[in-house]
């Protein structure tokens, strides 16, 4: 046999090994769908440390997809009931951990915040939470990508160009919202963010750009039109905080699965079990259930 045949066997080899990863992956990403992240409703309790009581809120997010996935917390608001006052919290890490948190198949971890400020004792509390995740890199593709080598070899050798098809593969992502609220009401609560106002700030906007882009087919090339801004100095932190929560609140009407469940496991990951509360009710806040 040739060795023109044989590196041609080799070849279709595979491409075929590869192609029916490909699929494979493909086919077993659609059955997961989108809805891989679930969260629980958060709890406010206690944490003791070396030197006294620590208040924190916590919840349990599991993984329901069939791969790895990472997870990460983009934004997170605490606010007193009475008075939709702030409250800081700081996310704790497990670890030195940076980054999206990874998440193993049919597994799942906590996410505590500590409640930074000391005034809340007594105080009832409102909290809301954006879980953001994407889909990791599945054993299939690792595997896959050990062909890379060999067939960009093989087509230097035969004049062909390999493109990789796991390359050009997208990776599923999601956001889920967790509240000891509805979700939506605690942005109607605090900000009077709703739905219906969101469609239509969307549509005026889209309005607009299309206006632009029709002004700007009028005129001559090179040209392009311009952007009047009337504002210069920076932001204050209150119009920080509520530029970030009308972010966080679109992602929610537009993309989140709003998956919050029962996802407390028997068991969290790497052997932990989820943090319990004292009571149901704590003197720090309100029953998770309200």
């Amino acid at each position: 046999m040739s060795s023109r045949r044989k590196l041609g066997l080799v070849f279709g080899s595979c491409l075929l090994i590869g192609l029916g990863l490909a699929v494979l992956h493909a086919r077993r990403s659609a059955r997961g769908g989108r809805d891989w992240l679930r969260a629980s409703k958060p709890v406010f309790s206690y944490c003791t440390n070396a030197d006294r009581v620590q208040p924190i809120i916590w919840f349990v997010v599991s993984n329901t997809g069939p791969v790895n996935i990472g997870f990460f917390v983009p934004w997170s608001e605490c606010r007193t009931h009475s008075d939709s006052s702030l409250v800081r919290t700081k996310l704790v890490r497990s670890g030195n951990a940076s980054g999206a948190i990874p998440l193993r198949p049919g597994s799942a971890t906590n996410v505590v915040l500590n409640v930074v400020d000391e005034h809340t004792t007594n105080v009832e509390l409102q909290f809301c939470c954006q879980v953001g995740w994407v889909e990791g890199e599945s054993l299939l593709r690792q595997w896959g990508r050990q062909l890379d080598k060999p067939m960009y070899w093989l087509g230097a050798v035969l004049g062909f160009n390999w493109s990789s098809p796991w390359q050009r593969k997208s990776f599923v992502s999601g956001d889920v919202f967790t509240s000891n609220l509805e979700v939506a009401d605690y942005f109607n609560h605090v900000y009077g963010f709703t739905r219906r106002k969101w469609l239509e700030e969307k549509q005026l906007e889209q309005k607009r750009q299309a206006e632009l882009t029709r002004i700007q087919a009028t005129l001559p090339p090179n040209q392009a039109v311009g952007h009047f801004y009337g504002r210069t100095e920076a932001l204050t932190d209150r119009e920080q905080v509520e530029l970030d929560a009308k972010a966080a609140f679109a992602r929610f009407c537009g993309t989140s699965t709003n998956e919050v469940t029962g996802a407390e496991p028997d068991g969290a990951e790497n052997g932990t079990q989820p943090i319990r509360p004292e009571t149901n009710r704590t003197s720090m806040g309100a029953d998770p259930g309200h």
